[in-house]
């Protein structure tokens, strides 16, 4: 099922307008970011939401056992309207959006941190403290390993790279050595 784009975004409005509302931005932005990773490993769990031949009272019922306590109750009643309303394949879209949408809110850039090896929590908060003071934003960064870094780190935030890897300094020798040469 594709959700027009119209619809994502009335159904992210929704979910931003409840999370400015209550001032709760960064725990939605947390929980939008964690069910979205949660759905994009495990197409398995909208199939079954999305399921019309089990009873709608069971799925529901499951899906308060499974977030009822884990997640904030404005978001398990989005959730649950989703399934009334058999708009459960657009889960993935809309939290997407939604994710967008709240870091607009919150004056905050997402981004990834390439590594070779899982990086700690304390090496990736001293990251994203120096590119905050550097984008004057803050910024939320999420470890992706890439064996092929072959050293260092790789940085993508709001289209920008900051890449610190070998590869990435071989390349840039590369780069001159070609514009060199002409």
């Amino acid at each position: 099922m594709f959700a027009k784009q119209s619809l994502i975004k009335n159904w992210s409005s929704a979910i931003t307008t409840i999370a400015t509302e209550n001032k709760k931005v960064e725990e939605f932005l947390s929980t939008a970011r964690d069910l979205n990773a949660l759905f994009l490993k495990d197409h398995e769990i909208i199939d079954f939401f999305s399921n019309r031949s089990i009873d709608l009272q069971d799925r529901i019922k499951m899906l308060d056992k499974a977030f009822a306590s884990k997640i904030d109750v404005n978001l398990l009643n989005t959730l649950k309207l989703l399934i009334c309303r058999n708009l459960f394949q657009a889960t993935i879209d809309i939290f997407r959006q939604v994710i967008t949408d709240l870091l607009k809110v919150s004056d905050s850039l997402y981004g990834t941190v390439y590594s070779i090896s899982p990086l700690d929590s304390a090496t990736i908060k001293k990251i994203e403290s120096k590119l905050s003071n550097k984008t004057n934003k803050k910024v939320i960064l999420e470890n992706v390993i890439r064996e092929e870094l072959i050293a260092g780190i790789l940085v993508e935030i709001d289209g920008k790279r900051f890449d610190s890897s070998v590869q990435g300094k071989m390349l840039d020798m590369r780069r001159k050595v070609i514009i060199n040469r002409k």
